[in-house]
């Protein structure tokens, strides 16, 4: 895997993401002892790399920041990589080490609406499935879906946070899981597939930098019927005036 030769897009990509370490402190500020083995390997990675930006990067701790998206870059492709996919989504998910969190990038934030202003609802709901529950409020809307044999499938809506340094959308367990990215409905979806063998559920994450949108489906076997639902989500203008008129009303 690490013979494998960078695109010039790769490369691209791994010299922007390098500048953006240049503010990082300087290592013996970071109170943090990498092994010798890991920093002896972290060193070869990021030399095969090849990329001009090495040049840029002038301290062990800085290297050792950047190791993980080059083994990335080497082993895979730059597409594959969240930070930088995510970026190209205008979403961003952040792994604590047991739950990812969303953030939305400063340009969506500034520009998207502070209050729902066009619901957008499903159309096709799966044999088995029955709508259990829906909230409406002026900053985001959600429906619950229960199927017979006890599963649930949960969609919602919403704004954008007034920072973009504030988080948005569900927390989801990172442990164990494993993140795809799927084209449906237009969008580029993060398909988050997690938990216990024989007990995962997925969520997608995507946005139309308006909203943040997140489907969570309880079992991983219901996918097919999740996805479904998500590629029939439509605007609903007709939804919109109702609920919009019920809530001024109240």
């Amino acid at each position: 895997m690490i013979k494998k030769t960078m695109s010039i897009f790769e490369e691209t990509l791994l010299a922007s993401a390098l500048s953006d370490f240049s503010d990082v402190p300087p290592e013996e500020k970071i109170d943090y002892t990498f092994s010798e083995k890991f920093e002896q390997k972290a060193g070869e990675l990021i030399k095969k790399s090849r990329s001009k930006a090495w040049h840029r990067v002038n301290t062990t701790a800085k290297k050792l920041l950047i190791a993980a998206i080059i083994t990335a870059l080497l082993a895979t492709s730059a597409m594959a990589i969240p930070e930088v996919r995510e970026e190209v989504m205008k979403i961003f998910a952040h792994d604590t080490g047991t739950y990812y969190y969303f953030t939305a990038d400063e340009d969506t934030v500034k520009n998207a609406p502070k209050e729902i202003e066009l619901i957008y609802s499903i159309g096709y709901i799966p044999n088995g499935f029955a709508r259990s529950n829906v909230t409406y409020q002026r900053d985001f809307v959600s429906f619950e879906y229960s199927s017979t044999d006890g599963d649930y499938i949960g969609y919602k809506q919403e704004t954008m946070p007034d920072d973009p340094s504030h988080d948005v959308g569900p927390y989801v367990d990172s442990e164990g899981s494993k993140v795809e990215y799927v084209r449906l409905n237009g969008h580029d979806v993060m398909q988050i597939v997690f938990g216990e063998s024989g007990e995962k559920a997925v969520a997608f994450i995507w946005t139309n930098e308006d909203y943040f949108f997140t489907m969570y489906c309880s079992s991983y076997d219901k996918i097919t019927q999740a996805r479904n639902m998500l590629i029939s989500i439509e605007p609903d203008q007709q939804l919109t005036d109702a609920v919009m008129a019920d809530l001024d009303s109240n």
